[in-house]
């Protein structure tokens, strides 16, 4: 089986459990988000969440092998235009590290400075590798 089989096969059993995800735990965020381990270059996903946090929309950013450019302003554009509550940030980094860098910290911080301006809270940042996952929100709590 090749490395686009398996990422086909995860997407279609990906599909059944995202219809009704509920993002309480980064457990939730991991079970929902298999696909992130996958990827050789990298991707930077966002969830927009209503007030129980239930997935409205998933969007995602393909970069390349070590960056992958993110917007705040789009960001807060769909949040907006979604009528979302908050929003669950993840990426993946492709050398099985999940460290955050100081980059993926500013990015984080920027994104939550700009939606707090419109009341939408940032719930986490998952970084994804290897096999495991890092919560930016327990390494980093005070950005949040």
């Amino acid at each position: 089986m090749t490395r686009l089989d398996l990422l086909a096969q995860v997407k279609e059993v990906m599909a059944e459990y995202k219809s009704n995800a509920t993002y309480t735990s980064p457990i939730d965020v991991e079970k929902n988000n298999l696909d992130m381990f996958l990827y050789t270059t990298e991707h930077f996903r966002y969830s927009l969440l209503d007030n129980q946090n239930r997935v409205i929309d998933t969007i995602t950013h393909e970069g390349t092998i070590d960056k992958c450019s993110v917007y705040p302003r789009e960001i807060a554009k769909n949040a907006i235009l979604q009528d979302a509550k908050g929003v669950m940030l993840m990426h993946n980094h492709p050398a099985c590290d999940t460290t955050p860098s100081p980059a993926d910290i500013n990015t984080t911080e920027n994104i939550i400075n700009a939606l707090k301006l419109f009341d939408i809270e940032v719930t986490d940042h998952i970084i994804f590798s290897g096999n495991t996952t890092t919560s930016i929100r327990s390494t980093h709590s005070r950005i949040f």
